[in-house]
């Protein structure tokens, strides 16, 4: 689990983090996510609190079959 990577998506604007397995090497996260609260003040003009994750289960399976 990692924090602090940053990631390359621009509209994440608080906690953004990862899930790596050592069997798959660090590019190629199992999951990963974030907080992306201005994106939808931009879209909505609400203030909208919003959070989501991106879980690519085969890669969670993979890495802990290796």
């Amino acid at each position: 689990f990692d924090a602090g990577f940053g990631g390359p998506f621009s509209y994440y604007d608080g906690l953004v983090f990862e899930i790596l397995s050592d069997a798959l090497g660090a590019d190629a996260a199992v999951a990963a996510g974030g907080r992306y609260d201005s994106l939808l003040r931009q879209l909505s003009g609400q203030p909208i609190r919003a959070a989501g994750c991106m879980v690519r289960p085969y890669r969670a399976w993979a890495g802990g079959a290796a």
